[in-house]
């Protein structure tokens, strides 16, 4: 295949980077007003915004690393969108910084600041000491795995050798592995360790479950202005659907795994446990009820009920728009969970809506600041793998032993 023909032209991705440029402008302005001026708020707003951006990004590096442990055929086409999503890595872990100011000043982790209830195991495990290395360690992590995986698709462009494909597929069979155990200690240090006394044994499935499907969601939207533009031909409903059906199957995932988060905690009625849903349902002992309920009710539905009732259809999964409708739904669903999880720590009885502006400014730098790494990666190399050994069933649509006459070449 002919290099440049999935090379995008010089000028495409101009207006989104634009407005990725609009983002960050906006987003820096309402963070520099925002952190002096209220800085317990700002850490716990930056915090919802990050692990809206983060747990996305690593839905995204799930898709690729599971495409090639199956080595999957059909998902070739829209493995390279997903993989260059995957630059905006080195970019996120340096916006980081701000949360590991907030956690060492004790705004965000305030058992940092020395809790004398921590005590054996948790009290080295909540040591300082090892909570860095902990964090240094996650970083590595998603930064080496995030790396290899691009790297090996675009040196295949280049030479067309199969090895490359084969190392992938190695990477991404171990690194399942590094994911699973990073990712779930991630998540446990930066947000449910928010409150060092409560604890819940799937929270860190609830967050992965919910990575995965916002993952998907941002891979959808990025394919579908792709399919229409630059990989018309090369990407069909068939990409789109079996998308649609992949979010589908998690959003149903996610709500099982929610239920059995609340129905073992409700009806084992620890006092360290319930807390959690306490503060985002009924109010505290002797409190009255906040409004964290209406959140409690509205998330859901966007998470699972519209993603069921409307996506259970095969005609609405082969339909680009009502498809990019329920992702943007779904993302935004996705943001009101990570404000649920991280916010009711610092604001017990109300949501503070009055500090959404910077919630807002928050979420714009991130996704501005990423958003324009991921172009930059998008305009710099073929928007499909040109030379992937799969790369004929994904143009198919077929299975490739079922390919009549077909030059694998």
């Amino acid at each position: 295949m002919d290099p440049a023909a999935g090379q995008p032209a010089a000028t495409r991705f101009e207006k989104a980077r634009s407005i990725c440029l609009g983002l960050l402008i906006l987003g820096g302005v309402g963070v520099l007003l925002g952190w002096p001026m209220n800085p317990n708020q700002f850490y716990f707003c930056y915090l919802t915004s990050w692990a809206f951006c983060w747990t996305t990004l690593m839905g995204v590096l799930f898709f690729v690393m599971l495409h090639h442990v199956v080595d999957a055929g059909w998902s070739t086409v829209v493995r390279r969108p997903a993989e260059q999503m995957l630059a905006a890595m080195p970019w996120l872990l340096v916006l980081a910084i701000p949360i590991l100011i907030g956690m060492f000043t004790g705004h965000l982790h305030e058992w940092l600041r020395g809790d004398p209830h921590l005590e054996g195991f948790k009290g080295v495990f909540l040591s300082v000491p090892f909570l860095i290395g902990r964090l240094a360690i996650y970083a590595a992590a998603f930064l080496w795995l995030s790396f290899v995986l691009r790297r090996n698709s675009l040196r295949q462009d280049a030479d067309g050798a199969a090895h490359w494909s084969i190392s992938s597929r190695r990477w991404a069979s171990g690194g399942m592995v590094i994911y699973a155990l990073t990712m779930t200690f991630c998540a446990i240090d930066l947000m449910m360790a928010l409150n060092d006394h409560w604890f819940s044994t799937i929270f860190s499935v609830y967050v992965w479950s919910g990575a995965v499907v916002a993952g998907l969601c941002a891979i959808t939207l990025l394919t579908i202005p792709l399919m229409r533009g630059p990989l018309r031909n090369r990407i069909g409903s068939d990409q789109i659907y079996t998308l649609g059906a992949l979010i589908f199957a998690f959003s149903v995932f996610w709500a099982y795994i929610a239920f059995s988060q609340y129905f073992l905690i409700w009806y084992s009625n620890i006092p360290e446990e319930t807390i959690y849903f306490l503060r985002r349902w009924t109010g505290l002992e002797n409190e009255p009820a906040g409004t964290w309920w209406i959140l409690s009710i509205l998330m859901p539905i966007g998470r699972f009920v519209l993603p069921f009732l409307i996506l259970m259809s095969a005609l609405t999964k082969r339909n680009p728009k009502i498809l990019g409708i329920m992702c943007v739904i779904l993302l935004f669903s996705h943001w009101l969970d990570q404000y649920w999880m991280v916010q009711p720590a610092h604001s017990e009885q109300n949501p503070p809506i009055a500090w959404l502006w910077m919630d807002l400014s928050c979420l714009m730098l991130i996704v501005g600041i990423c958003g324009m790494a991921v172009i930059r990666a998008l305009r710099g190399a073929a928007l499909f793998p040109l030379k992937d050994p799969r790369l004929v069933e994904a143009l198919s649509a077929e299975p490739v032993d079922h390919l009549a006459g077909a030059d694998a070449e």
